[in-house]
């Protein structure tokens, strides 16, 4: 966060770059998509999803103070396919592009001297309330220059040809009942989110393959130095899951995984894709 704020401070100009997929837009709860602030709820930069609206609020020296309330509406999502996204701030102009195209600009004047300290990055979570995101991030890029029309359109080209290219990942829903769980723990500094270990009797195959008895599944645990409810989910109960296997999922390589049970390590495990 402090390199991102020196380094748009000194240009002058933002530009934030991501492959979005839409979280389900009947929800009627917002969900911070990208949030750029400070643990007592000031905001540099705020991008949110209400609907099918994305909403963006920047703090420069000549606006008030960005709040989820007080956003302005910058595009409408046709429905919940993914989308290349393009935000640039330069020269006293904000715009917006999906896809390569141009949906959105207007004046915004003034400089980021204003920013408060010690920002922080978040994706899809909120610095204080629970304003968690549903959706996917992919190929996020922070500028500091202003990339042109014909350079945005070229990387939303790019983008798209990459995801086309690369094999799908089969999902597994299966109704099943919570045998075991990790204990969570939430002093994980410098973390601030872990993956939790859950064993499932598996009760019932509704779409995919699984033929085993029991399922090892990865749920997000906490968030922001947080249990999440799914911590004390009931023993016992039964539970609707989707799922991907989780030698598939490479972006959570680095993550921490709170893992207290004994099983045969020889087992596939996966993740839970919807984490709710």
């Amino acid at each position: 966060g402090t390199f991102l704020a020196q380094s748009w401070k000194a240009a002058g100009t933002l530009g934030i770059e991501a492959y979005v997929t839409p979280q389900d837009t009947a929800r009627d709860d917002a969900g911070e998509i990208l949030s750029f602030g400070s643990e007592d709820g000031r905001y540099a930069f705020l991008l949110i999803q209400q609907r099918n609206k994305l909403l963006l609020g920047v703090l420069t020296s000549e606006t008030k103070a960005v709040r989820p309330r007080t956003l302005t509406e910058i595009a409408t999502l046709p429905d919940t396919r993914p989308v290349h996204l393009f935000i640039r701030h330069t020269e006293g102009t904000l715009s917006c592009y999906l896809n390569g195209k141009p949906v959105y600009e207007r004046p915004l004047a003034g400089n980021y001297a204003n920013w408060p300290e010690n920002l922080e990055v978040l994706f899809g979570a909120s610095m204080q309330e629970d304003r968690r995101w549903w959706g996917r991030l992919e190929k996020v890029a922070f500028y500091r220059q202003a990339l042109s029309p014909d350079a945005v359109a070229a990387h939303a080209a790019a983008v798209a040809a990459i995801v086309a290219a690369r094999p799908a990942i089969e999902r597994l829903v299966v109704e099943a009942t919570l045998l075991r769980r990790t204990t969570t723990r939430t002093d994980i500094a410098p973390y601030s989110r872990a993956l939790g270990h859950y064993e499932y009797r598996v009760d019932r195959v509704i779409s995919g393959r699984y033929e085993a008895p029991i399922i090892h599944v990865m749920h997000w645990t906490v968030m922001n130095r947080k249990a999440q409810p799914i911590a004390s989910r009931p023993l016992g109960k039964p539970y609707t899951l989707t799922l991907e296997p989780f030698d598939r999922q490479p972006q959570l390589r680095s993550e921490l995984q709170q893992d207290d049970l004994e099983w045969d390590y020889t087992s596939p495990v996966y993740y839970d894709v919807e984490g709710q």
